[in-house]
């Protein structure tokens, strides 16, 4: 193996384990954010679930990392190095993690509850007690919306965000332009879409005019 080949492979290794660290990385703080946030579910049964439509949105980390792939591809290809067809092993196995992690954080559905409303994720379900609610609006993510603990249209919006107009919120939608934000008393935000928005909106504002009004 030439200088230039132990050079490259050397990079691209690198590179490959600073990128499932990062991924890594996100995860574990992800997680404990989460737990932080969500206290210990109240048991309760939806009535009627709302689908959260996913965006369309590609992943700017997996389209980063098959171009890098694919070039991989070409330059082994082109110049006939062999050794460098294993290369292609790390930036597979990262992008695989990543889908993985994206499936099981990703939103599901919304349902409405007897005394709850219920966030159903793939690998969890959240819940927030009707009692907690301050004010529920039709709203949307402000232009300078930010991830702090999430990812932004990897299957759905997802994790801890922050914006000018909203301060630090969780997010769990698909769509920008189907979102609604909920405030609770103790000044948590969550910002949540889901089709028929406008009908869920009302439909909690109904529940919370009945049993918090008086």
């Amino acid at each position: 193996m030439s200088s230039l080949q132990f050079a490259l492979s050397l990079f691209f290794f690198l590179f490959a384990g600073a990128y499932a660290v990062r991924i890594g990385t996100k995860f574990f703080r992800l997680h404990r954010q989460m737990r932080q946030l969500y206290p210990i579910p109240i048991k309760d049964r939806a009535q009627s679930w709302e689908f959260v439509p996913l965006a369309s949105k590609p992943n700017l980390y997996w389209v980063f990392v098959a171009a890098i792939v694919i070039g991989i591809m070409y330059i082994t290809n082109f110049y006939d190095l062999k050794w460098g067809r294993w290369a292609i092993i790390p930036f597979a196995i990262i992008m695989f993690a990543d889908i993985i992690f994206a499936y099981a954080f990703g939103p599901s559905l919304l349902g409405i509850g007897e005394n709850s409303f219920i966030l159903k994720l793939s690998m969890f379900i959240d819940t927030i007690p009707y009692a907690d609610i301050e004010s529920v609006k039709l709203d949307a993510p402000a232009p300078d919306a930010r991830s702090t603990f999430g990812v932004s249209g990897n299957l759905g919006y997802w994790g801890t965000w922050h914006d000018s107009e909203h301060g630090t919120y969780t997010a769990c939608y698909g769509r920008p332009d189907q979102c609604f934000f909920v405030r609770l008393k103790d000044g948590r935000g969550y910002m949540l879409g889901c089709n028929n928005t406008a009908e869920i909106v009302d439909r909690l504002n109904a529940i919370l005019a009945e049993k918090y009004s008086h």
